[in-house]
């Protein structure tokens, strides 16, 4: 995270929205993975009325940081006084095309927003998405993480 020389004025600002805000409601289907999330409309929906209450407001500035990938900063300005927070996360692109991009900055803008003010909007699947494995069975197999019981652990 970055911030301006002096946060005295957001980080009160954040607090609130924070203690104001609940989790990102899912209005959106993800039919890939037979499930709902909060999607960038939903996320911005859900925080602006608070946020513009507290003085604040958003600028999310994007550049290819190297070839094949995209850098977002979400940064949160407090109108009056100037002060900011920054966070910047990088992705990478899957094709060079102007479709790929726009949808990298579409999921990039919701998570840079998601985090900055602490929203929860997925399910947390404790990174077994991302993780390249095929369902096993038996020995050595992956646990399976859509089971509330915790059995076997």
């Amino acid at each position: 995270m970055q911030h301006s020389e002096k946060i005295d004025k957001v980080v009160p600002a954040m607090f609130e929205i924070q203690k104001k805000l609940g989790p990102a409601p899912k209005k959106s289907d993800n039919p890939f993975f037979k499930s709902k999330y909060a999607d960038l409309l939903t996320v911005w929906e859900h925080i602006h009325d608070t946020m513009f209450e507290h003085g604040l407001f958003i600028i999310q500035p994007g550049k290819e940081s190297e070839r094949g990938t995209l850098s977002l900063t979400t940064v949160v300005m407090h109108a009056e006084s100037q002060q900011w927070i920054s966070g910047t996360m990088t992705w990478t692109l899957d094709k060079a095309s102007p479709q790929a991009t726009g949808s990298c900055v579409t999921y990039a803008r919701r998570y840079g927003l998601a985090a900055i003010f602490g929203l929860m909007t997925d399910k947390d699947d404790d990174a077994e998405g991302a993780m390249d494995r095929k369902k096993k069975t038996g020995e050595g197999a992956a646990p399976d993480t859509n089971r509330g019981d915790f059995a076997g652990f």
